[in-house]
């Protein structure tokens, strides 16, 4: 370790003496060639995911996903009933019964997508980290990521951006975290972005958090709001009067005096904005900004106070989009920019500057291009990809800088993988790759977004990645010995879930992920490690055998199917590709299935039919390649449509219902035995039954495939579907789901118990239930709201022996139940019945009716179409029976309010409901 460290040194000095004199070698004759995926790069298929998003989000109508969605749908889904804890799924409450909860299964160890994470300088000891996921939320560790604590409430946004503390003396305990991912959401459509909910802040040290009202819109329009996709924040630390925040948006660059509560556009067009944006500021207050080219402002801007901007471009590349911003703490004056071009991997550039004089323009700054050494680094660990080259930032998705904060030259940057070069990038004599794509045995995770050093260390440091947070005690050894912290870092984006549909009580779960392959466990231990099975976006999967060396099915993006054994200590000890030889095209997240008459039949979807597989353990172990033994084109119906669901039971007429991403839905008759080119039986001709929509679950009733539910995942229509004829008719059961800002439906489960059926339904703000009842409405009901919250559940499983269900969530892993049977089972509670007020609209006063079924606490509220909280006219106990409460239109200081649409809330210890009121002048 001496020799390493001294190596490690000299280095650094020799560096240092070629500081001065700027390196700009010249590019190789021949642009670098492309990544195998340019979309993505190895192991991931970034377009195919967002179209396939857009397939099963887009409203049929405009062909668009509906603007503001996200927020509109998470606040439609607070009015609706949620099933406390202690009441049994679907409302079972069966005398001298133990009720079950959802529990959450894991993965303990293995993390999602990480893109904010900071260790909180207020901790002596350096234990506290904040770390911010995409789809999971914020989470707070104070033991070094031994254990975290999920710190956004269940019913907040759940997408993390960046993440930033106030570090001035005194105010350490202020915190900001941005929302809404630019570019690359796994949970988003077309061009990869997902949109968030501005900014929110803390003021206790991240342990709870509130939006900044200036930040968040409830407006419906399409990119109303910059704050939509916050991409950086930073604080000021040199003004001790105001609390100066700066946040770089969706195009435009945000100043804050007072801690965001107002905020001013100090940079860019507000009319053509940029999609990407960067921020970085020097401990005395200088601040460095990025705008993408696509913008009526753009470039590279320097600021001395926040208000006055240079532009201090170099030659950029024509077309630039995201630029990353790296400040060597050692050495303030010298700044370093990462440029990815929006089109292309293999178009990348990296550049050097000096601060000398001035505003930092003309001869005020030095600049140099160090793009050569990125541009001739071997590819490292799989020769199979061609002769590409190895810095892969997939067009800006993940794109970073991180600088030494002793030593000046020793500069990181992250893509797919996490490189360090000694001499700031002069020349490749000093790079080495220390993480990402299976780096040292998978001991760190490809797609790097985030490198932060432990407050005065220069050797200790952290990583926030697509998989999660790691941490290493010695970022400057040759090789990087890297830990990671995900010990209950509940991240886990889940796009299937399956079980052993046969062993009673086998705790076997396994399930295809977003970056982090397809996880397999055997324990109900939800602190055991889980086993990444295999590699990829881990796609559709199937428990052939849940035993010890027991056969699985696992895939990943585009229907590479395959079979693999797993051994009792959890070692893959056998493999082999079984997709079929010019089987067709596929979807980025493709379903199969297996007939639970005989788990060695295998239907699978294409974009021209399905195919059959008649025994797919007959496939020899050994071979990844494709195969066409036991394969048959079951139909070719539709054509050139791209199958998104299949369904079928193990009664003895075997039909199979399977459904398309444009609103197609056939059946087949006998599928176990039916002919190739079997001619499917359309069943989409009921005239309400929504066109052009993706058909995103199907649920056939165990006990009888007469029975099934159908869920379809486009917004702005209706979206679920039961039919009990065998699809000669349809009849829609949205019910209390229904409306424009109604969640997207993703799949379903029908669980039968002893009289009454238990419908399942995940959906993206969450997992709904219910037991319908002939000629009564149906009431979804959210199930877990303490624990699934509003996360997206992808995927169900469902086992009849035991009753067990297990969801895959986007965003907070795997979690399971076990589901009482009962028909003797007590009525649960009439609804809560919050009536419209009246009059409505008023002026100057409005009744709030309400009845309370029970006694207890209730607590009713006033906010504003935004989500804001005006006032609370109840806030204690009441008792059983009619109550009402008068508004007189002033909040909660006695101030008038404007005209406008109000929403009034009533809570109580097991449910809630809202509706909405006009307030006019």
């Amino acid at each position: 370790m001496k020799y390493i460290r001294w190596s490690f040194h000299f280095a650094l000095a020799l560096a240092a003496l070629l500081i001065l004199i700027p390196d700009t070698p010249p590019l190789p004759d021949d642009p670098p060639p492309a990544p195998m995926d340019d979309n993505s790069g190895p192991g991931e298929d970034l377009m195919g995911r967002h179209h396939w998003e857009w397939l099963r989000q887009h409203d049929p109508a405009t062909g668009e996903i509906p603007p503001d969605i996200h927020r509109r749908e998470q606040n439609f889904a607070q009015t609706l009933p949620q099933r406390a804890f202690g009441q049994a799924v679907g409302g079972i409450s069966p005398a001298g019964e133990k009720i079950e909860d959802w529990q959450f299964r894991g993965p303990w160890n293995i993390g999602g997508r990480v893109r904010g994470l900071a260790v909180d300088v207020s901790d002596p000891t350096y234990q506290t980290l904040l770390a911010g996921g995409v789809s999971g939320g914020m989470w707070r560790t104070t033991n070094d990521g031994a254990s975290w604590t999920l710190t956004t409430g269940s019913s907040a946004l759940h997408n993390v951006s960046c993440v930033v503390q106030d570090t001035r003396s005194g105010h350490e305990n202020v915190w900001y975290y941005g929302t809404g991912e630019g570019r690359g959401a796994s949970t988003s459509h077309g061009g990869g972005e997902y949109s968030g909910d501005g900014i929110f802040k803390s003021i206790d040290g991240g342990v709870t958090w509130n939006v900044l009202p200036a930040t968040s819109t409830g407006i419906p329009q399409e990119m109303d709001n910059p704050f939509n996709y916050v991409w950086r924040m930073v604080i000021d630390p040199t003004n001790t009067s105001n609390d100066e925040v700066y946040a770089a948006t969706w195009g435009v660059i945000y100043r804050s005096l007072d801690g965001g509560m107002s905020w001013t556009p100090v940079l860019g067009s507000q009319t053509t904005l940029s999609r990407y944006s960067d921020l970085a500021i020097t401990s005395d207050g200088v601040l460095y900004a990025t705008l993408s080219s696509e913008g009526g402002v753009h470039g590279i801007f320097r600021s001395a106070n926040g208000l006055a901007w240079t532009d201090i471009s170099p030659n950029l590349m024509p077309n630039y989009g995201r630029v990353a911003i790296g400040i060597g703490p050692s050495d303030e004056a010298t700044v370093y920019f990462l440029v990815s071009d929006p089109a292309t991997s293999a178009n990348h550039q990296f550049w050097w500057y000096r601060y000398i004089s001035g505003d930092g323009s003309g001869g005020g700054g030095l600049w140099a291009n160090r793009s050569a050494p990125l541009n001739t680094m071997p590819y490292p660990y799989d020769p199979s990809y061609g002769n590409i080259w190895s810095f892969i930032p997939q067009r800006g998705y993940n794109l970073m800088v991180s600088v030494n904060p002793s030593y000046q030259n020793a500069v990181t940057i992250g893509g797919v993988h996490l490189w360090r070069n000694l001499a700031g990038w002069m020349s490749t004599n000093t790079t080495q790759r220390v993480g990402g794509y299976y780096y040292e045995g998978r001991s760190h995770h490809a797609d790097l977004h985030k490198l932060v050093y432990q407050p005065g260390s220069s050797t200790v440091a952290y990583s926030a990645s697509d998989g999660g947070v790691h941490k290493t005690l010695d970022m400057t050894a040759d090789t990087v010995t890297w830990e990671s912290l995900n010990n209950g870092l509940n991240t886990t984006q889940f796009y299937s879930v399956a079980l052993d549909p046969d062993l009673s009580g086998n705790d076997v779960v396994i399930g295809g992920t977003q970056d982090n392959g397809t996880l397999w466990t055997p324990s109900a231990d939800e602190t055991s490690d889980w086993l990444e099975a295999f590699g990829g976006d881990g796609a559709h999967c199937v428990v052939l055998d849940g035993s010890p060396d027991g056969d699985y099915l696992v895939s990943y993006y585009r229907g590479n199917m395959f079979r693999i054994k797993i051994d009792a200590s959890g070692i893959v000890t056998h493999e082999a590709g079984i997709k079929p030889i010019n089987g067709g095209e596929y979807l980025f997240i493709n379903p199969f299935i297996n007939d639970p008459a005989d788990e060695n039949v295998v239907y699978l979807a294409s974009n021209n039919g399905v195919w059959r597989n008649s025994d797919v353990t007959e496939i020899p172990w050994g071979s990844w390649d494709p195969t066409d033994l036991n394969w048959s084109q079951l139909t070719n119906q539709p054509a050139d449509d791209f199958i998104s669901a299949l369904g079928t039971n193990a009664e003895s007429r075997h039909n199979l219902y399977f459904g398309t991403a444009t609103g197609s839905l056939y059946r087949v008759e006998d599928a176990l035995h039916a002919p190739p080119g079997t001619i499917p039986v359309a069943l989409h001709g009921n005239a309400d039954f929504p066109a052009q929509s993706y058909v995103s679950g199907i649920a056939v009733h165990p006990e009888d495939d007469q029975k099934v539910l159908v869920t379809l995942g486009n917004y702005m229509i209706k979206s679920l579907w039961y039919t009990t004829d065998g699809g000669a008719s349809w009849t829609d059961v949205e019910g209390n789901l229904a409306g424009d800002d109604g969640p997207s439906a993703r799949c379903a489960a029908i669980l039968p118990r002893g009289g009454s059926d238990l419908w399942l339904i995940g959906t993206t703000t969450g997992l709904y239930s219910t037991s319908p009842k002939d000629n009564e409405p149906v009431i979804w009901t959210r199930e877990a709201p303490d624990s699934i919250g509003n996360v997206v559940v992808d995927a169900l499983a469902v086992r009849l022996s035991d009753r067990k269900v297990v969801a895959g969530t986007h965003g907070r892993g795997i979690h399971s139940v076990i589901v009482p049977q009962s028909s003797d089972a007590p009525p649960m509670p009439e609804p809560l019945y919050l009536a419209q007020n009246t009059p409505n609209p008023f002026n100057p006063s409005t009744r709030i009716d309400f009845h309370l079924t029970e006694a207890g606490p209730v607590r009713i509220e006033i906010f504003d179409a935004a989500g804001r909280s005006i006032k609370v006219l109840v806030n204690d106990r009441r008792g059983e029976g009619d109550h009402q409460v008068v508004w007189d239109g002033t909040d909660q200081g006695g101030r008038r309010m404007a005209s406008g649409v109000y929403l009034y809330r009533m809570l109580t210890q097991r449910h809630r409901e809202q509706r909405s009121m006009t307030l006019v002048k």
